[in-house]
């Protein structure tokens, strides 16, 4: 049996979606790159404002 999945501060909202049964990807909100996996800064410019 695998482990259950740890909720942290980067990827608390991803879990959050998957409990009501909804599928959601991180974006940069200053912009909108993707961002996978999720991080606190967006690797093209480095702006600290996830939405999910």
């Amino acid at each position: 049996m695998r482990p259950a999945p740890v909720a942290d501060a980067d990827s608390a909202g991803f879990w959050e979606a998957c409990a009501r049964e909804e599928l959601v990807g991180q974006r940069c909100g200053k912009c909108s790159a993707w961002r996978w996996p999720p991080r606190e800064h967006c690797p093209r410019c480095h702006a600290a404002d996830p939405v999910w």
